[in-house]
């Protein structure tokens, strides 16, 4: 899942600095969690799970060059490689394509997700 694969990359961006994960803070601790479809906390508005979305959108965008959001498809307890499909093929993709770039569009969105973590 996205939130497995973010926090493995982390890990590997951390070890490379040589700084292990657990010094980071000794006091404080941060869980980094992704509940996009409001599994476990119910969000509302515009801004509603607006990081989650933006790392699907950016994968999107980056790998099959669509300029659209989950938002297009019913998405409530879906994982993200389903959804990733529905929203593929909401817009008619070739299902061996989506097959083929789908690793791809998820590798998109954890790239996303280190980039703007701290936004």
């Amino acid at each position: 899942s996205f939130s497995v694969a973010l926090r493995r990359r982390l890990r590997r961006e951390h070890s490379k600095a040589q700084t292990p994960l657990t010094t980071m803070s000794s006091s404080k601790k941060t869980l980094l969690t992704f509940d996009v479809d409001g599994t476990l906390i119910k969000s509302v508005g515009e801004n509603a799970n607006r990081f989650h979305k933006n790392a699907f959108s950016y994968g999107f965008q980056k790998i099959f060059g669509l300029d659209t959001t989950i938002d297009v498809v019913s998405h409530h307890g879906s994982t993200d490689k389903l959804i990733i499909r529905s929203v593929l093929e909401y817009h008619k993709i070739d299902a061996e394509r989506i097959e083929n770039e789908l690793e791809n569009v998820a590798n998109a969105m954890i790239e996303y997700a280190t980039e703007n973590i701290h936004d």
